[in-house]
């Protein structure tokens, strides 16, 4: 599901309007989900700097949280209730991104309505989760919304051939990245799991 789908930010030093850029990106993601066998969502909303807005200055992010609950929570849940299971995997939002972090709280307000439709995972984002400090943050967000004993992460370990899968994934994302990508910024930095992974946070009652 791809919520703020009108973009104006690309690391081409190349001037572009928001329309130019935002159809480079929706054609990333478009070869994205056709590889994974996805069937995308999009819902068109401004990214926090087409608004004119400084991306990580969460001032007034709660408006911007209401304004997703109708869009997003009620797609999420008009598609859960066409499914007998689903999962929901929400990013910790561990880069402070403001567009992140209102998706998160966005989640996390509607929660309980959420849970009695999926199965919640809360996944470490990368490559922001790849800076220890970043991640201990988000970690300590998540935990002042559940309690720590509540939270179950989920290792999924991956071999040298998946990984690099996941790499040529990555590098479908031309518009976002200066040069190659860098596999050691697309690991999490958790000391007890240096190889590559991925992981997600599961609540339980």
């Amino acid at each position: 599901m791809n919520v703020f789908t009108q973009c104006n930010y690309t690391t081409s030093s190349v001037p572009a309007s928001v329309d130019e850029i935002t159809s480079i990106r929706d054609a990333e993601d478009s070869e994205f989900a056709a590889r994974c066998k996805l069937t995308r969502h999009t819902l068109g909303l401004p990214e926090a700097t087409v608004l004119g807005l400084d991306p990580f200055d969460l001032d007034n992010i709660q408006q911007e949280v209401e304004q997703l609950e109708k869009p997003l929570i009620g797609l999420i849940l008009s598609l859960a209730a066409e499914m007998s299971e689903t999962e929901i995997y929400c990013p910790l939002a561990v880069g402070r991104h403001r567009n992140h972090i209102s998706v998160f709280l966005a989640v996390i307000k509607t929660f309980n309505a959420l849970k009695e439709k999926s199965r919640i995972f809360f996944y470490e984002d990368l490559p922001y989760a790849s800076h220890p400090g970043a991640r201990d943050e988000a970690l300590k967000r998540l935990a002042y919304y559940f309690p720590p004993s509540s939270l179950t992460r989920h290792v999924n370990e991956m071999t040298p051939h998946e990984f690099d899968e996941k790499m040529e994934l990555v590098s479908l994302y031309k518009s976002q990245h200066r040069g190659p990508a860098i596999a050691g910024r697309f690991i999490p930095a958790d000391p007890q799991a240096p190889f590559p992974h991925e992981a997600f946070w599961e609540v339980r009652s």
